[in-house]
């Protein structure tokens, strides 16, 4: 009996490293964010994990400048937060120290719009204009399937642009402003956009392959299917 006990807790033992190594891998077969995609965080406590001092996404449009949501920091940003690059995982226990924010740039609530300058960072996509309504766009961020909740592998949201004049019913509902243009999920049981994707960019891939950098992830109408959601248009360069 005591033989039969000993395979048993083998067997359980080698079934409980297996779970783990294919968890382990598939954490890093998660997709690579686009170049430029950064996260901002809290600085202290510096030994908690980022899922604890994340506060929002954000995306380097030129270098030394980082465009994120105004939303996510009402109180204004300073070197109290640092801007961790190449942000994927918010789960791991050893993060980057990242880069200290410097100063607020612009902050303007009525675009949702934050540009903070950071020394150090780099851009890599380039900034453009919203495409054509039916185009598809890609958001990037850590949102989960409701507001109070976020996923520890960054991940992509395949999305569709709304033609304008559908919109109008969620727009005066929020008050938003033209420079807001909204999404639906690209495909009938795809989620949209949630908390964890705030101040995350949306891209859409031009026919030549390029990706080009046409908002942030600002607010919607929930995160399920059929959901409509807000991106805040980049504006002409403040800086």
């Amino acid at each position: 009996m005591s033989r039969q006990k000993s395979r048993l807790a083998a067997l359980v033992v080698a079934s409980l490293l297996l779970v783990l190594m294919v968890a382990d891998a598939c954490r890093e077969m998660g997709p690579e964010p686009p170049l430029g995609f950064v996260l901002i965080a809290r600085r202290t406590p510096p030994d908690a994990s980022l899922y604890l001092r994340g506060v929002c996404a954000g995306m380097v449009v030129t270098d030394g400048v980082v465009v994120t949501a105004r939303h996510c920091f009402p109180s204004g940003a300073d070197s109290r937060y640092t801007v961790i690059q190449h942000a994927s995982d918010l789960c791991q226990t050893t993060p980057d120290e990242g880069l200290p924010v410097a100063a607020v740039i612009t902050s303007d609530p009525a675009t949702d719009l934050m540009y903070l300058s950071v020394p150090g960072v780099l851009a890599a996509e380039p900034v453009g204009l919203p495409p054509e309504a039916g185009a598809t766009l890609e958001a990037w961020g850590w949102g989960g399937q409701s507001t109070a909740h976020r996923v520890c592998q960054v991940r992509p949201i395949a999305l569709t642009l709304r033609p304008e004049a559908a919109c109008a019913p969620e727009r005066e509902q929020y008050g938003l402003a033209d420079t807001f243009f909204c999404v639906v999920p690209a495909q009938p049981d795809g989620r949209n956009t949630c908390s964890g994707d705030s101040g995350g960019p949306v891209l859409h891939r031009l026919a030549d392959g390029r990706r080009v950098v046409v908002g942030v992830t600002s607010s919607g109408a929930g995160c399920g299917p059929g959901t409509v959601g807000f991106v805040a248009a980049l504006q002409a360069t403040p800086y």
